[in-house]
């Protein structure tokens, strides 16, 4: 609207003078239109979000400068928090568009970084679901119980975890070192294509990646319950209902007549 009002500013002035009577409103000053265009200039890089494209605006007038300040006050408050929460920087480290370039806050890089390290290992973990092995016999010894046989054991299996954590941060060190995917490929099909290469990690990202990033699933699914649960059938029991917006999210080719 600012645009707008800008560009048709001559416009205006010439209409306005060209008018009679006391109910003719006033053409802003030069000074106004100053600062209105120092004010669309801070607002314009909302259009395509980013906090870089707002700071390297330099405007002139006061009022647009105590604005800019606001308006990175205000985003640092309202997203500037998004690297702390535990999913949103995974998701965007295992995305390899982005990986660990857009991190502001060390910190919180390398704290993602060893929470999907943790992942790996649980992950590897829970597969193996390793008992530990019987002591192996001396030969020499015939029947002879090794009384080191549990010590063994234990040393084997510490070294078996620990070969197994490093080559977990070699994998996630080497994913972050291969080449940036670009913005208009599919991350999905990237992980399929290197998934030989990163195994441990495409795991990882098939069960974030997947997430959808928005709510019109929940907000469609709102909608049908509302119109399943009408005046006239205000009685439905929760397990009916749930049963009912099942049905109806099956696909007809999947009804078998």
């Amino acid at each position: 609207m600012i645009e707008r009002f800008l560009k048709l500013t001559n416009n205006l002035s010439q209409m306005l003078l060209t008018l009679n009577g006391n109910d003719i409103p006033e053409m802003i000053s030069v000074h106004d239109i100053r600062c209105l265009q120092d004010i669309c200039s801070l607002l314009r890089p909302f259009e395509v979000p980013t906090k870089n494209e707002l700071v390297k605006q330099i405007p002139n007038a006061a009022v647009a400068i105590r604005l800019k300040s606001k308006l990175i006050e205000e985003l640092d408050y309202r997203c500037g928090a998004y690297e702390q929460p535990p999913i949103s920087p995974i998701c965007t480290l295992l995305d390899p568009r982005f990986k660990d370039m857009h991190f502001k806050n060390p910190l919180a890089n390398s704290k993602a970084q060893e929470n999907i390290v943790k992942m790996m290992q649980n992950d590897n973990n829970n597969v193996e679901n390793e008992t530990l092995p019987a002591a192996e016999p001396d030969d020499n010894t015939g029947n002879h119980c090794d009384l080191w046989g549990l010590h063994k054991s234990l040393e084997k299996r510490r070294n078996d975890e620990r070969g197994y954590n490093n080559n977990a941060r070699e994998e996630l060190r080497s994913y972050l070192h291969h080449n940036i995917l670009k913005l208009d490929l599919d991350p999905l099909t990237e992980w399929e294509n290197t998934k030989t290469i990163f195994p441990k990690l495409y795991k990882l990202a098939m069960k974030y990646l997947v997430v959808p990033g928005t709510s019109v699933p929940s907000e469609h699914l709102f909608s049908k319950a509302g119109e399943t649960i009408s005046k006239t059938r205000n009685r439905l029991t929760g397990s009916r209902v749930s049963k009912l917006l099942f049905l109806q999210s099956v696909d007809k080719n999947q009804w078998n007549f």
